[in-house]
């Protein structure tokens, strides 16, 4: 399977990032109520400062879930709704 010119990077999922993004506030909170924004001021900072690595090492796990939630979702709709009510022209399998 050959992958267009225009994707590169990543082979798994034919990209990279080349922006890097950047974190503004997180709410990390335990049980309890104990507060962590003394904790959330280091995380931002590291977050923000090692975007590619944590975008290299998370991204394909959160893709994956992301995928498999949508699918997960697809198939529970098309079990309530035949495809033939959702696409109103006819379309060739």
């Amino acid at each position: 399977l050959a992958t267009p010119s225009f994707i590169d990077g990543i082979p798994e999922f034919g990209m990279d990032t080349l922006d890097p993004y950047h974190i503004e506030r997180l709410n990390l909170t335990l049980p309890g109520g104990i507060d962590l924004r003394r904790q959330d001021k280091a995380m931002l900072d590291f977050m923000n400062s090692n975007w590619r690595m944590i975008a290299e090492e998370f991204g394909n796990p959160m893709v994956d879930y992301g995928v498999a939630r949508v699918m997960k979702n697809l198939r529970r709709l098309l079990k309530i709704i035949p495809l033939n009510q959702i696409i109103l022209e006819p379309v060739d399998l």
